[in-house]
């Protein structure tokens, strides 16, 4: 297992302990929320008879969701806050990864996802440790371990001024690409992430 994949396991691993944290903090809370507003409504239903029933149901789901609304951005900020630590932590890592690791990880990332029998242009970081002679190295040994069985698969690296990645690489092809840019990797895990999060604490 690379040491990418490691860091991206300890994402995962340290999101479950945050998870089970919020988990319990919330189910605390929403306890101590039931039996606030049930006191309150109390004193309030000895006021009401049946001819207001109604209105008593939808003062109930006011006061509830008002303080439910509190909590939940409370909630929110807290899982924001950590999910930051945690990809700023990660990114960190990514960054002091070896050279050869680099070319490695690069090279298992163009091979897997490039457009077959197709011309490819692959846009690399800026920040990446490879010297535009080893890049254009690494482009002709994949070429020639595409070539077996994708002899129309052409690979050149691209000179795309416009956009900018940090690390990793996008392929284009045509109007196609894909972006294999680490600020697109996080941003698909933390979607994922924050998606679980709230179907374990919200569903």
């Amino acid at each position: 297992m690379s040491q990418i994949e490691n860091i991206l396991q300890k994402i995962n691993s340290d999101y479950d302990k945050i998870k089970e944290q919020l988990a319990k903090e919330f189910e605390h809370k929403k306890n101590e929320l039931k039996n606030s507003f049930n006191q309150k409504l109390l004193k309030q239903k000895s006021f009401l008879d049946e001819k207001y029933l109604q209105q008593f149901e939808l003062e109930k789901k006011r006061i509830f969701t008002e303080e439910f609304i509190k909590f939940n951005k409370t909630i929110e900020a807290k899982k924001q806050e950590l999910l930051k630590k945690i990809f700023s932590l990660a990114t960190k890592k990514i960054f002091e990864i070896s050279k050869t690791e680099y070319r490695d990880f690069i090279k298992n990332l163009i091979i897997k996802n490039l457009f077959l029998d197709k011309r490819n242009d692959i846009l690399f970081d800026e920040t990446n440790n490879l010297s535009e002679q080893e890049k254009n190295v690494l482009i002709e040994e994949i070429a020639n371990q595409i070539k077996k069985l994708h002899k129309n698969t052409e690979l050149k690296i691209s000179n795309n001024k416009g956009q900018k990645i940090s690390f990793g690489i996008i392929i284009f092809s045509g109007k196609q690409s894909k972006d294999l840019s680490l600020e697109s990797l996080l941003n698909m895990l933390k979607l994922e992430l924050e998606i679980e999060a709230a179907k374990n604490l919200f569903g």
